[in-house]
């Protein structure tokens, strides 16, 4: 047993080294379309992700986003006993260039409205609400239990798909690239590859929104 438990521990820690090298090849890809433009992004881990997971989750995302020339601040925030947003910057006014993210479960009742195979949605903002988008952690966990890409990849490129529609609008579906529907097993291997991700098309449609909102 002690043999197999450090067996599994030194495989978490190739796992993490291989993942970090990963999002660190995407962040340092030079794709870029023109200067960089800056998002900032709230996030809400009401599915109790863990941080090793979501630490390299969000370094997959921002890497994704990063060749398209934008790059992300992502800040934690939660609710406290007192019913107040930590920390405090998570309680100031939403600006045009700030976005919200919440990591969710699947409930009985979101599986009934969206269907069980939905990994995440998308809110335009809307009359001082700001534009906000949902991931569905439980849906992530089932994909990587396939075993085709480790759900921290799968995690990170689910974030960074809702994030496109918040910048592309809801109805932003593709027949290539990240924007895709459904991912089929190819996709997440092309994920896994750093493969999966937004068309010049989409890159320069998101870039020109970000570029309104600053202004």
């Amino acid at each position: 047993m002690k043999r197999s438990f450090k067996n599994s521990l030194g495989l978490g820690f190739i796992l993490m080294a291989d993942l970090m090298g990963f999002a660190k090849t995407l962040s340092l890809s030079e794709d870029k379309t023109g200067p960089s433009l800056r998002l900032n992004v709230r996030v809400f881990n009401y599915a109790q992700v863990s941080p090793e997971t979501w630490n390299l989750a969000q370094e997959v995302a921002a890497g994704i986003l990063h060749r398209t020339g934008i790059e992300t601040h992502w800040l934690k925030c939660s609710l406290s006993s007192e019913g107040r947003l930590t920390p405090a910057d998570c309680d100031q006014p939403i600006a045009p260039s700030n976005l919200v993210l919440r990591l969710v479960p699947v409930s009985a009742a979101t599986r009934a409205q969206f269907g069980a195979g939905t990994l995440g949605i998308a809110a335009q903002p809307e009359k001082g609400t700001p534009a906000s988008a949902s991931v569905f952690y439980s849906r992530v966990q089932e994909l990587g239990k396939g075993g085709t890409a480790p759900v921290p990849v799968i995690l990170g490129h689910a974030v960074a798909h809702e994030i496109g529609h918040l910048l592309l609008g809801s109805n932003s579906h593709s027949s290539l690239g990240l924007m895709r529907a459904q991912w089929s097993r190819q996709d997440l291997q092309n994920a896994v590859a750093g493969n999966l991700l937004f068309t010049r098309e989409q890159t320069e449609a998101m870039r020109k929104v970000v570029l309104r909102r600053l202004q």
